[in-house]
């Protein structure tokens, strides 16, 4: 049960304790159970939750509606997020409710892993993987132009998840460099998807790596939407397109990569 968990926010608190002799298993131990919180918060709306939970056992709609009702006022708190998760994984509750409810959330106060879990329920069905269709999207590029990735339809691209901060990334640019310079006139883009949170350690990067195809940004780590989607664990990671849209391999070496459109493209 959730109501387990004592999450606390950053503030001054105040916890009183009640400390008793017990034995467990021919051991003597000490059993500490919290009496009082005061000046948390994320406390009060833990114990609005459990509240609701022993009025309402009966009533699951009314468990739900007076949930959603705690985290549209508290966007910010983190326990918005450990509620929502908990709405998803024990009461199943609407998608479309859950995608509104995430979207008024202030991901920044939030867990990664919790973020994770609601996205995982939102998305179960939308995870790309080897041979699905990608999906068109759109992030400003490095000159804070909105790219498209409808653009790219007709060509073979290599879609490029990186960061500034990830050097076996930034180590394989001066192969790429050389095949996107032999083939960029064979119908070959490459697309650099940067999942820094600085925009300008990534536009710094691009400048001193000298980065002359596509860069685009979502500047949301690995909480993205985007990202999540394509289920990207770690960078680098890559994906190669085909004129169709379909993700026809991932994470090739430059040299396999080379093979492949020495193969592929037409001249």
């Amino acid at each position: 049960m959730m109501g387990k968990d004592l999450i606390l926010d950053q503030s001054n608190i105040r916890i009183t304790v009640n400390v008793k002799d017990t034995v467990y298993k021919n051991f003597k131990l000490k059993k500490i159970t919290v009496d009082k919180i005061i000046g948390s918060k994320t406390s009060k709306l833990q114990n609005k939750y459990n509240q609701i939970i022993f009025e309402n056992k009966s009533d699951i709609n009314k468990i739900i509606s007076e949930s959603e009702a705690i985290i549209c006022r508290n966007p910010d708190n983190l326990y918005s997020g450990y509620l929502l998760s908990n709405l998803c994984l024990e009461y199943k509750i609407d998608k479309k409710a859950t995608e509104r409810l995430f979207a008024l959330l202030n991901i920044k106060n939030q867990d990664e892993a919790i973020i994770n879990n609601i996205k995982k329920y939102i998305y179960a069905k939308q995870l790309l993987k080897l041979n699905d269709k990608i999906s068109d999207f759109a992030l400003l590029d490095v000159d804070n132009n909105l790219f498209n990735t409808e653009s790219l339809k007709g060509k073979w691209y290599l879609l490029d998840f990186w960061a500034s901060w990830c050097t076996p990334c930034r180590k394989s640019f001066p192969e790429l460099k050389i095949i996107y310079e032999k083939y960029k006139s064979s119908n070959f883009e490459i697309l650099g998807f940067s999942i820094d949170e600085d925009k300008d350690k990534w536009k710094m990067a691009v400048k001193k790596d000298n980065l002359n195809w596509i860069n685009i940004i979502e500047e949301k780590g690995f909480l993205g939407d985007i990202v999540f989607k394509l289920n990207i664990q770690s960078v680098p990671t890559t994906f190669l397109i085909n004129p169709e849209g379909v993700i026809v391999s991932e994470n090739l070496t430059p040299e396999e990569l080379d093979s492949f459109l020495q193969k592929n493209l037409k001249e």
